[in-house]
């Protein structure tokens, strides 16, 4: 081959590199994004907690709603009855079958009280699970379940009644 024809296949691969490298930069859709949930604080009245049920936070089988841990008390709700349920996605959008993984951050925000102050190196338990349905109507199916003990690291610079220090 000519150095001539060379410059010439050189010089269309490199053109070709270059429109796709726009393509994938410009056209093609982020990689990763992160997307904010807030949880909704479902009541699970059953006295054994060990049958799987999911708590769904909306839709007609919707769970049994607390604002917030205030409300627990006067209806006698105890801590472990109390389930954060999280509905991915939201009503108005679609899960493509082509997510590579999510990656779940919670943050707890724990307000300072007097009268319930939090000891040193305190320990939350979680009993976390992962269920999916192919459709509205069809039954969940549970894809990973862990309990996992996690230490919180408070710091009280000055303690203020309702400040979050966790």
């Amino acid at each position: 081959m000519s150095t001539k024809k060379l410059c010439i296949v050189g010089g269309i691969l490199l053109v070709f590199q270059i429109v796709a490298f726009l393509v994938g930069g410009l056209i093609a859709p982020a990689p990763t994004t992160a997307v904010p949930y807030m949880s909704v604080k479902c009541v699970d009245v059953r006295k054994n907690h060990h049958k799987t049920r999911w708590l769904v936070p909306w839709g007609p089988n919707k769970c049994d709603k607390i604002r917030d841990i205030e409300e627990a008390i006067p209806r006698e709700i105890e801590a472990n009855d109390i389930v954060f349920s999280v509905h991915i996605p939201l009503p108005s959008m679609e899960m493509s079958p082509w997510f590579q993984f999510m990656l779940f951050i919670l943050q707890l925000d724990i307000a300072f009280k007097l009268n319930n102050q939090i000891r040193e190196n305190a320990e939350v338990s979680m009993d976390v699970s992962l269920g999916y349905r192919d459709d509205m109507f069809s039954e969940w199916t549970e894809m990973a379940h862990e309990r996992v003990p996690r230490k919180l690291k408070c710091t009280f610079t000055s303690p203020k009644v309702g400040h979050l220090y966790c």
